[in-house]
């Protein structure tokens, strides 16, 4: 059939024997040597220059019929009914056609053509007829080839029920377009969020179908077996993979790349729109809606490890929706355009803002995988009030208008959530809350049309632990419904200071004054949350400024109730006044955080504050007489420091450092003043650990240090001006002494106009 090339590409392709050829291709790597040996009698090797055809189209070759390449590439290629070829596949080396022959007198269908000058090793129709008596054995050439040729591509699609029903001359196309692929057990085939790579057809083996949730968590989607397929989901759609798929054992696969697979849906559109196709695509719609969150409602049981879910409800769900890929930058939707559809992020995150009269631009909110948006325009039958941008490529699960009616008929639960969701974003939903009585509308635009864009709404089981003390706070909490607990650790024993409910708000501590959770929160019931993270929190503040007083004031009532729990306030401090002594000095102690290793104060350095230990510790070291420096005490929680030097007016006696992450309680000098008039009965319990720490120096020879000069007025001065002044009356505080705990400084909001008040 081909004429051969130049000597010099000869020589190359003949140095390579054709055994050591075929152990490097797939499937031929297993066979035995002896077999090998065969195989090497049985090919012969030819070459093809550029543009020379190897198969024609329509002819009864009696010459060759099978046709392995070794070296260069082919182009598959097939007559349509205008007469013209148009390109079916590209094969490179390792791999075959033409063994649709070796089944049966096999019409073929196909132009294969060189692409380069290539080398094919190819089996004549000759020694397949002739085998058996050449070689005087009992076997057949079937039998000689790996066990994946004993059927040919054509064959094994007849025998898939997917396949059954086209006609024989779309079954020998479709045959030019598939490859095999030998999976080993264990390997992944497809990992979600990859870009799709092609569409598998198990012929045999079993492969298992994940989702990887959010905080590493990883749900079983399926398991697939024979004649199962998978791949095309990301293919039509056009979008990343939505699930991975991993072999539970050796498996055998029909392989059809990117571009074989849409030659292959339009030359055989009947398959895709076939019932059983149609009927696998509502199972896949079932399975990828099991991953997200918002679907959890249908969960029904978990048995053993494996997830339970209304499988039938969530297929019907499935169709309701569709895939949509965004790149990144793209708009979404903009401000102002009907509300068409809702959109549910699967991968991604999108930007929610505000555009104002002069173009620029406020970001409301950042959302990400599982999160919704698009809902109010939605059900309302309204126009957007905000625009939605991709920060990076984004799939999203769609539901458009026209199916709005039918989710909600198949799933009124989930509708409900959605419609309050949609409410807890506009305005109306913010003013029935207590916590916003205190925002005044002072703005040409709506403040709390803007809260609806900035806070989420979550759900959470009993018993479910919010936060836990120590952690790092990153959102602020107000109570929907349901009940809280809030707990502190003392000597490793959580101890209950408070219980919250429908209305109360927290987490606001950490937030404001940049600490760890000073306290671990659980539900007591089932509650439902409206939440901030830590940025829009920071954005919330600046929005409503007037609420930073309610803040202020909580944070002092809320370190009120954790003074009680610890030991040095609780034991020593004694409430014999009309007014609460805690809630008064709660108002003049400030938080500080300090990561491991942080010097708080050192040897002979003036000392300013007074620190008390909330957790965490810190190490006492301090340089003898003879100069050596030597480990005095540990201190850990409901310890303090720095009383010496305020009381005595010394320089620091030792230096102190974190040893891990602590927070403490702090006082100035002058608030520390406040502190001995506030409570005067703590000073006995402070001089007993003044005087054994003076102790402790003098058994370790550490010298006394230094008297320190004080600018501020003399402590007793303080003392006595801060003091009550009758009977009966809560001493007042004056704002200049008393240092209030920073509130942070957030950037300025543009202004908006009036008719561009609300958020999406």
């Amino acid at each position: 059939m081909g004429n051969t090339s130049s000597e010099e590409y000869q020589s190359s392709a003949q140095s390579e024997d054709v055994a050591a050829v075929l152990t490097t291709i797939p499937f031929f790597d297993t066979l035995a040597t002896q077999r090998l040996k065969i195989l090497e009698d049985l090919f012969e090797r030819r070459h093809f220059q550029k543009g020379e055809v190897v198969v024609e189209q329509k002819c009864q070759d009696s010459t060759f019929c099978f046709h392995i390449i070794i070296i260069g590439s082919v182009q598959v290629l097939v007559e349509g009914e205008d007469q013209r070829y148009s390109n079916l596949k590209v094969l490179n080396r390792g791999e075959w056609f033409g063994e649709s022959a070796l089944v049966g007198d096999v019409m073929k269908v196909t132009r294969v053509v060189a692409l380069e000058d290539s080398t094919i090793l190819s089996l004549s129709n000759d020694k397949y007829v002739d085998f058996s008596d050449e070689y005087g054995l009992s076997v057949t050439v079937k039998e000689i080839l790996p066990k994946e040729m004993d059927s040919s591509v054509q064959v094994t699609l007849k025998k898939l029920p997917l396949f059954s029903l086209i006609t024989e001359e779309k079954r020998q196309i479709l045959a030019s377009l598939f490859r095999f692929k030998r999976i080993p057990r264990g390997d992944i085939i497809c990992q979600q969020g990859d870009r799709a790579d092609g569409f598998y057809i198990i012929i045999s083996g079993r492969v298992e179908v994940t989702a990887h949730l959010e905080h590493g968590r990883m749900i079983h989607l399926d398991t697939l077996t024979s004649g199962a397929w998978f791949g095309e989901v990301a293919l039509l759609e056009k979008t990343p993979r939505t699930a991975t798929v991993r072999a539970l054992e050796p498996c055998v696969m029909l392989f059809l790349g990117t571009e074989e697979f849409l030659a292959f849906d339009k030359i055989c559109p009947e398959v895709r729109s076939s019932q059983m196709f149609h009927s696998v695509e509502r199972q896949r719609a079932a399975n990828s809606l099991k991953s997200i969150p918002f679907f959890r409602v249908y969960q029904q049981k978990q048995k053993g490890p494996r997830e339970m879910f209304d499988d039938q409800t969530l297929a019907l769900i499935g169709e309701l929706f569709f895939l949509k890929e965004f790149p990144a930058g793209s708009i979404i939707f903009k401000q102002g355009e009907p509300g068409d559809a809702l959109y549910l992020i699967a991968q991604g995150k999108v930007e929610i803002y505000l555009r104002d009269v002069r173009g620029n631009d406020l970001s409301l909110s950042e959302l990400r995988e599982n999160s919704l948006f698009g809902e109010i325009s939605l059900i309302a039958g309204s126009r957007r009030m905000a625009s939605a941008r991709a920060v990076t490529q984004v799939v999203t699960l769609t539901l458009p208008q026209r199916n709005c009616q039918r989710f909600k008929e198949l799933s009124p639960v989930l509708y409900e959530t959605l419609r309050c969701l949609s409410s807890v974003r506009k305005a109306e939903f913010f003013e029935t809350i207590p916590f916003f009585a205190g925002v005044r509308e002072n703005k040409p635009w709506c403040k709390l049309g803007l809260f609806g864009a900035l806070f989420q709404i979550e759900d959470a089981d009993k018993d479910a632990v919010l936060f836990e003390e120590g952690d790092h706070g990153n959102k602020f909490y107000i109570i929907v419904k349901g009940r809280v607990d809030v707990f502190v650790s003392r000597d490793g024993h959580p101890v209950k200071i408070d219980s919250l409910s429908s209305n109360a708000w927290f987490g606001e501590i950490s937030l404001v004054l940049d600490t760890p959770r000073t306290a671990t929160v659980r539900c007591q019931s089932q509650c439902q949350f409206l939440t901030l993270s830590g940025e829009n929190f920071e954005k919330f503040v600046k929005v409503a400024p007037e609420l930073c007083e309610e803040f202020k004031a909580m944070i002092s009532l809320r370190t009120a109730n954790s003074l009680r729990s610890m030991k040095f306030f609780n034991n020593s401090i004694k409430e014999n006044k009309p007014w609460n002594k805690l809630e008064l000095l709660a108002t003049v102690l400030q938080y500080y955080n300090a990561p491991p290793g942080e010097v708080i104060m050192e040897q002979g350095s003036c000392v300013s504050r007074f620190y008390y230990i909330v957790s965490g510790a810190c190490v006492c070291h301090a340089t003898t007489k003879d100069g050596e420096t030597i480990e005095l005490e540990r201190l850990s929680a409901n310890s303090y420091f720095g009383e010496m030097a305020l009381l005595e007016n010394l320089q620091c006696s030792a230096t102190i450092t974190t040893v891990e992450t602590t927070t403490f309680l702090t006082l100035n000098r002058k608030t520390f003043a406040i502190f001995l008039s506030i409570a005067p009965e703590v000073r006995p319990e402070i001089l007993k650990t003044v005087k054994a720490r003076h102790e402790n120096m003098e058994d370790h020879n550490i010298a006394p240090q230094q008297s320190c000069v004080v600018s501020e007025r003399k402590d007793s001065q303080s003392v006595e001006a801060l003091s009550p002044r009758s009977k009966g009356r809560r001493p007042e505080i004056e704002e200049s002494i008393v240092e209030q705990p920073p509130f942070p400084e957030f950037p300025d909001f543009p202004e908006f106009s009036s008719s561009e008040s609300t958020p999406a």
